[in-house]
């Protein structure tokens, strides 16, 4: 992680702020890869489809791990079922599963600390 860690722990606690969640729920969502690499890819977007989403998100692991191979729909199942949801109900994405679609909500992209280091 690039990012100094009071530089962070103060992002994560914007964060909290920001969404209501509390810092242990904050570390909670923020515990798993894949949710963080979702916020990493919506940032900057109005929206995305889910396959879309999936295949980015796909190509991230891939990036990240050298033996990871994850395949796009699994990755879109786990999105749809476990992931999106998750980060919807931490306040942090719009989660639309019939016109699966997911968007950030409104001021959490302006908290690209938090989830910048992901991308690496």
């Amino acid at each position: 992680m690039s990012e100094h860690p009071d530089s962070l722990r103060s992002s994560l606690i914007e964060l909290s702020e920001a969404t209501d969640l509390s810092f242990d729920a904050a570390f909670d969502v923020l515990s798993n890869a894949r949710r963080r690499y979702v916020v990493d890819c919506l940032r900057g977007r109005d929206s995305a489809a889910l396959a879309a989403l999936a295949d980015d998100v796909a190509a991230r692991e891939r990036r990240a791990e050298d033996d990871a191979d994850p395949d796009a729909e699994t990755v879109a199942v786990s999105l749809y079922h476990v992931h999106l949801p998750k980060l919807a109900e931490a306040g942090l994405v719009e989660y639309d599963s019939e016109r699966r679609t997911a968007a950030l909500r409104e001021g959490v992209g302006r908290l690209a600390p938090v989830f910048g280091f992901a991308a690496d």
